[in-house]
């Protein structure tokens, strides 16, 4: 459905260019236009249904269908892509590449704050379990082994990230827990909801954003339970 309105759009000449990166698309009920951009993460919407729900709107899909250009040649009509190119930000690239880490470990210490501590019931103390989801995924992001990794969770320890370091195998046993996946599924939702309300306020203030649900993904594939490998955490565009 969405294919087909963007198509209609670009077939009735509402999409245009305005510079090599940005496009207006008129609104199909005829009241004003949205500015469509084109980013090296993907393409972006003034529209309410890309701030708000995010994804391919139509007015993306008929500037990508304004993008295809007819040629005539001895063959006859042929359609060829515009490929649109990029300066490639090397400064930017770099610093950012630097301080990731430091950054990731940082934005992970306030995400696992989402999840509630449980309530102690048994007389010996039990590890924290937002400092184990803290420890469970910075090993996963690190790529690590779970023995050296565990250098990770004492220098967290040091940032004042954690206040214990648990032991070297704990991510192994929090990603063999029945309930973990539920944990996780919990941080993802939370997470989703962050960068949905992020993003209406940086709207609101006309700020450049790049694709809407460009998130923290977690999965755990249930067929590998028993390794921490059956865990996946990336940055990627859902």
């Amino acid at each position: 459905m969405i294919e087909e309105r963007g198509k209609a759009i670009a077939d009735s000449g509402n999409a245009k260019k305005v510079t090599d990166h940005s496009f207006k698309v008129k609104s199909q009920s005829g009241r004003g236009a949205y500015e469509v951009k084109a980013t090296p993460s993907g393409m972006t919407c003034t529209c309410p249904d890309f701030v708000y729900r995010g994804g391919k709107c139509k007015h993306i899909q008929a500037t990508r269908y304004y993008l295809q250009v007819e040629k005539d040649t001895p063959q006859g009509t042929v359609t060829e892509k515009v490929h649109l190119t990029y300066a490639q930000a090397w400064n930017a690239y770099n610093e950012a590449q630097k301080v990731e880490v430091n950054l990731f470990d940082n934005l992970l210490k306030d995400l696992v704050k989402a999840i509630p501590e449980p309530e102690q019931t048994m007389c010996r103390p039990r590890l924290s379990l937002q400092e184990t989801l803290f420890c469970a995924i910075q090993k996963v992001y690190s790529q690590l082994s779970s023995r050296r990794a565990h250098s990770l969770f004492q220098n967290a320890v040091e940032r004042g990230q954690i206040d214990h370091a648990p032991r070297f195998n704990a991510p192994s046993d929090f990603f063999n827990r029945t309930e973990t996946t539920a944990i996780l599924h919990k941080l993802v939702i939370h997470r989703l909801y962050l960068s949905l309300e992020s993003r209406r306020i940086l709207q609101s203030i006309q700020l450049d954003l790049g694709p809407p649900n460009s998130m923290l993904i977690i999965e755990r594939n249930t067929a590998r339970r028993k390794s921490t490998n059956g865990l996946r955490l990336t940055f990627a565009q859902a």
